[in-house]
């Protein structure tokens, strides 16, 4: 059955082109050249089907196969081929969506093993290859809806405290605990439900001077100016991505009018609103 009104899905300013999905099913016949560029970008690779083999740093070749999950470090481009027909699902993202307040990356910090891999693996549990079924059903139906695939990558990390050790995921996410100091795992995280330099700081359980001064020192800006640079960005994302007129989009930005809106983009971006999204277009 197809889902209904799909032309206000496609319409909606939340719905992702199929590039820019989190989630992507890849079906590739025997002897396929694959290339994938992590860089920058935390990948996770899961094999429902066949075998394929892949190089990456230093020259090692590793074959993943059908019924397990590998994590990918973010700092290299892997190469590879098929060597059967293979059907696989590939997550990347840029920062983790974790809605479980009792997985923390930062509290596994303290179980990541000495040694660890640019490739790790775990196998798919069937409480797993539920979950992977269900994304296989949104993707082939279209449904590249933001909230919708932030709510499953978010999924995926309930399952993997949920199935898995604390060892385990530690070994598992290393990549993506070690690719940012936990101060700025948490600053990131908790920097979408805040407005304030002093709400930031007291979401992450720091005095405003000690949340200053611990800012300062991993991201070599003052935080009032991060903060602004992130309103910023997603200012000009929502203007390039919505179609909605600017009464309605200015109070979902935050601001009271579209007056104060377009006053903003003329500070900040030197542009309308208007030029933003034709510049854009």
């Amino acid at each position: 059955m197809d889902i209904l009104y799909f032309n206000e899905h496609q319409q909606c300013r939340h719905y992702l082109s199929e590039v820019r999905s989190l989630f992507k099913v890849h079906e590739l016949p025997a002897h396929h050249r694959i290339v994938i560029d992590s860089k920058g970008l935390y990948a996770f690779i899961f094999m429902l089907k066949g075998e394929v083999e892949i190089n990456c740093c230093y020259d090692q070749t590793h074959r993943l196969t059908a019924g397990n999950m590998y994590s990918l470090n973010e700092q290299y481009t892997y190469t590879g081929i098929t060597l059967s027909d293979a059907e696989s699902i590939i997550l990347m993202f840029e920062n983790p969506h974790i809605r479980c307040d009792e997985f923390s990356l930062i509290k596994l910090r303290k179980y990541i093993p000495k040694e660890t891999h640019c490739i790790e693996k775990l196998p798919i549990l069937p409480q797993i290859t539920d979950y992977l079924n269900g994304m296989r059903f949104y993707i082939a139906h279209k449904m590249y809806c933001a909230h919708l695939q932030d709510i499953k990558q978010s999924e995926w990390f309930f399952l993997m405290r949920a199935f898995f050790t604390k060892e385990e995921n530690a070994q598992f996410f290393h990549s993506l605990i070690r690719g940012n100091n936990p101060f700025i795992i948490m600053v990131k995280q908790k920097s979408r439900e805040v407005k304030t330099v002093a709400e930031l700081a007291s979401a992450c359980n720091m005095t405003e001077r000690t949340f200053r001064r611990h800012f300062k020192q991993y991201f070599q800006i003052a935080p009032k100016q991060w903060l602004l640079e992130q309103n910023k960005q997603q200012v000009e994302l929502e203007l390039m991505k919505s179609e909605d007129g600017l009464k309605i989009l200015a109070p979902q930005l935050g601001f009271c009018s579209d007056t104060q809106l377009s006053n903003y983009c003329r500070r900040y971006f030197k542009k309308t609103p208007s030029e933003i999204r034709k510049a854009n277009s």
